[in-house]
């Protein structure tokens, strides 16, 4: 289709997208303020609007008025859109692991970011860091500290390469990023860029569109030319993540998946506890309590209806799970009574101590006394 000719043409250089004008676009259709903090940041506060269009090849001068291009509708223009439909970013956020359609959709988030693309990443990254979760772990001081569900790089980066190098010549499809239960993707419209594949990602490196890529460059969201992967999966790999995926789905769309190991983490966490705890006294609790203390662990607190929730159980008999653990000093109520009243960590986690220094003389009976 005529589409898909473009974006053979554009590939092979024959056809530049970004160079096609933005009919009817003027100067008003631009968003002053953001062309006004790159013209600063490249030092040209003297440089016309016209001028500074012109010299970055987001516009041409053929008569008297300057005829802004594709390029530069894309980057500051108040409402891209208006030339390409789909030019803007979707986060999805899905319930479980897999995405369901029909009867079983499982859509739990929708949100539509439109705009300039300077605006896109800016506000994209900040409505997906509200939507991550952070993991409550303990360290090997004995503090519960905060680990991110992806590294802030990974995501942020999958992110900016998705806008700089999507094929925009593409106009029924937009970026989507996809949020699951223990992985995240990053979909963008098109193929490979040039020469780059799923094997050689990291090694070369082709820029779809360079002019797009070169402002992006100069407004500070790319660091080097191909810096951006291979730090992805150094980032990753120093979390101790599962290496991301790189692959192109039906000659259509790039997707970038990052794994977030929750299950790893969970398992990770729970055997840190039990290293914390006594073995003999974590396993002691029933499977409803080890529940809670875990819940607790990861989230720093748990009310009543959440703990009705977590152990489908009624709520008489999780407020009594509750106190149990209350009572053994595992836990601790906050306020008196009311909606209000929650239960956080009792834990007092000592440091570790070497092996002859531990008091092995507690039995049983004493297990209150130890640790807690």
């Amino acid at each position: 289709n005529n589409e898909q000719r473009r974006s053979l043409l554009n590939e092979r250089g024959e056809f530049k997208f970004e160079l096609l004008p933005a009919l009817g676009a003027t100067l008003e259709d631009l968003d002053i303020t953001l062309l006004d903090e790159y013209r600063k940041l490249l030092g040209l506060d003297s440089v016309s609007n016209s001028g500074l269009l012109i010299g970055r090849d987001m516009a041409s001068m053929p008569e008297k008025k300057p005829v802004i291009n594709m390029a530069g509708i894309l980057l500051f223009g108040k409402n891209p859109e208006k030339w390409h439909p789909r030019a803007r970013l979707r986060i999805l956020r899905f319930e479980g692991k897999v995405e369901h359609t029909g009867t079983r959709l499982n859509i739990t988030k929708d949100i539509y970011v439109g705009g300039p693309i300077i605006n896109q990443v800016r506000e994209s990254q900040q409505k997906l860091e509200n939507l991550l979760r952070d993991f409550s772990t303990l360290s090997k001081t004995g503090k519960f500290t905060k680990e991110k569900e992806y590294p802030d790089f990974t995501w942020r980066e999958a992110i900016v390469n998705a806008l700089i190098h999507r094929d925009y010549t593409l106009e029924g499809a937009d970026i989507q990023v996809k949020m699951f239960e223990d992985h995240i993707e990053v979909v963008s419209p098109g193929r490979f860029p040039g020469f780059v594949n799923e094997h050689n990602i990291k090694d070369v490196h082709y820029s779809r569109n360079p002019r797009i890529a070169r402002i992006m460059a100069e407004m500070g969201f790319v660091k080097e030319v191909g810096e951006g992967v291979n730090r992805i999966y150094e980032e990753m790999g120093a979390a101790n993540l599962p290496q991301p995926l790189f692959k192109e789905e039906s000659q259509t769309q790039v997707v970038v998946t990052l794994f977030n190991s929750l299950q790893l983490r969970r398992l990770v966490q729970t055997e840190t506890l039990i290293k914390k705890i006594e073995t003999e006294i974590f396993h002691s609790f029933n499977p409803y309590e080890q529940q809670i203390v875990l819940f607790v662990l990861d989230h720093d607190r748990i009310t009543t209806q959440e703990c009705q929730n977590l152990i489908n159980k009624s709520r008489t008999m999780a407020f009594r799970y509750l106190e149990k653990l209350v009572s053994r000093q595992f836990l601790k109520r906050v306020g008196q009574k009311g909606p209000k009243v929650y239960y956080a960590t009792g834990l007092k986690i000592n440091t570790p101590k070497k092996q002859q220094d531990i008091d092995k003389s507690v039995v049983l009976g004493q297990r209150q006394e130890r640790l807690f």
